[in-house]
């Protein structure tokens, strides 16, 4: 985050790959005392009950992890039947959950 915010004072977002990762961003924000969601919005790419209960509540973007677990190994089986390796894009839906920790005043 100290390395984020040299690099680009200006940063108005950060956006985490999950929970854990957001937390501790959470706090390195805390303990510097940057405010969010005033002076940074913060989101989350897991929507594990976690998020909703930290303080400020994260954002994030809910994922179906089953349907996205169900496509990997789909995928990986029919790699492995197939002998070789082929690039397919798999698009899963996924939605918004705004929370405080991206509201603005």
């Amino acid at each position: 985050i100290k390395l984020l915010l040299e690099k680009d004072p200006e940063a108005d977002s950060i956006i985490c790959t999950n929970n854990i990762v957001a937390y501790h961003v959470l706090q390195e924000l805390k303990q510097n005392r940057i405010s969010v969601p005033n002076r940074i919005g913060v989101i989350t790419f897991d929507n594990y009950p976690l998020a909703e209960y930290l303080d400020p509540p994260l954002t994030a973007v809910d994922i179906d992890t089953y349907l996205l677990g169900e496509r990997a190994a789909s995928t990986l089986f029919d790699m492995i039947k197939h002998q070789k390796g082929k690039e397919e894009a798999i698009l899963i839906k996924t939605r918004i959950i705004p929370r405080k920790s991206t509201e603005k005043r």
